[in-house]
């Protein structure tokens, strides 16, 4: 949590999160949320999602996340039908 607050960048935030020797994964995923909620994405630095694995993946699914309507419900109707389709799990 340190590190998301004490950092004057996203980058310098994660890179500070994830370089100890502890759970560095789980602390770079909890700075990275709170450091994206503070900077936005256009502060994630080109060249760490320029060569991302799977970013057309990863892009395409962040965009459907952001345009779930809040009555989503996982419980049935249209758009929780959408969803499934879209997202189908075994």
């Amino acid at each position: 949590l340190w590190c998301a607050p004490s950092a004057d960048s996203f980058e310098q935030g994660v890179i500070n999160a994830v370089n100890h020797s502890g759970d560095s994964d789980s602390t770079g995923l909890i700075a990275g949320h709170l450091l994206g909620i503070q900077y936005g994405s256009v502060a994630i630095p080109a060249r760490w999602y320029e060569k991302l694995e799977l970013r057309d993946v990863i892009e395409h699914v962040a965009k459907d996340i952001e345009s779930v309507p809040r009555d989503f419900s996982g419980y049935g109707g249209d758009f929780d039908s959408q969803v499934e389709q879209a997202y189908p799990h075994h």
